[in-house]
């Protein structure tokens, strides 16, 4: 991972979140693990040298295995990850640099793939209880007549959304 240093100088977040992302250094438990059979590469650690034209007279022969058949992850798994490794919403949004609806449209996704999600992730403990009620007491086919009965911070893909999570979450 890049020094904090770095890190700042390309991004513009909050030193606690700099602190926050730099004390994150395993992937969540529900990443997947590369299959047995999955072909592997092997390629030396990156080089620490300062200028780049002289060789690093540090770097160790250890080799680390890169999964070489794994495609790369598509851009709504990272938001996924960062909530589902307890990042807030708003911590999220700033080191994705992306807004509310978008990460609202990554989440959705993401649940279409069978990820889970929590509601707590993107709603406050009042809005699941605004929601709750409603959604029990209206089928999914009338959700716009629902969205119209709730607060006006609450819109359609956070309904949407609450309700692919409760279908997720069933047996």
């Amino acid at each position: 991972m890049r020094s904090p240093e770095l890190l700042q100088s390309h991004l513009a977040v909050s030193p606690s979140l700099l602190r926050k992302l730099a004390a994150r250094q395993r992937a969540p438990a529900v990443e997947q693990q590369a299959q047995p059979d999955t072909p592997t590469v092997d390629m030396p650690p990156a080089s620490t040298a300062r200028n780049p034209s002289e060789p690093d007279r540090t770097a160790t022969t250890q080799h680390r295995r890169v999964d070489a058949a794994k495609p790369p992850r598509p851009t709504h798994y990272w938001t996924w990850r960062l909530l589902a490794d307890r990042f807030t919403f708003e911590e999220c949004s700033e080191i994705r640099g992306i807004d509310e609806a978008t990460i609202l449209s990554h989440l959705s996704r993401a649940a279409d793939e069978g990820f889970a999600i929590a509601a707590e992730w993107f709603l406050s403990d009042e809005q699941v209880a605004a929601i709750g009620p409603l959604v029990e007491a209206n089928p999914p086919e009338q959700l716009r007549g629902v969205v119209e009965q709730l607060p006006p911070d609450l819109r359609y893909e956070h309904v949407a959304l609450f309700l692919k999570c409760r279908a997720n979450s069933s047996p």
